[in-house]
């Protein structure tokens, strides 16, 4: 259902929302994949790891002040386990994969 909430909360851009709704979505998703092998593979079966760096590719402006920058290889897909997965997904661009880097660290040199 959070793949789906944040399909719905990406599609409402007319919402003044728009933006703090979608950021709560990604930080629930973020939070259960934080520290969790397993569940990050479940959110990749799924499809929730693509939509998530597709929506924060798609607003930089969301950050999370470097709170789940360890996920950083996982939305990269660089992790072991589902690395095939995202290897083999064309539609996945490196600008897009960089871009969800860069808000997922963004605040981490400020953080420590």
């Amino acid at each position: 259902h959070i793949k789906s909430g944040l399909a719905q909360a990406r599609a409402d851009t007319g919402s003044n929302q728009y933006l703090p709704t979608i950021r709560k979505f990604l930080g629930c998703a973020l939070s259960l994949a934080k520290d969790n092998k397993d569940i990050q593979d479940k959110l990749v079966e799924v499809g929730l790891r693509s939509a998530i760096r597709k929506t924060l590719s798609e607003n930089p402006e969301i950050s999370f002040h470097g709170e789940f920058g360890m996920l950083r290889d996982w939305i990269r897909g660089d992790r072991g386990g589902a690395k095939s997965v995202t290897r083999s997904n064309k539609s996945t661009t490196r600008s897009e994969r960089n871009a969800a880097e860069r808000v997922l660290d963004a605040g981490t040199q400020d953080d420590t």
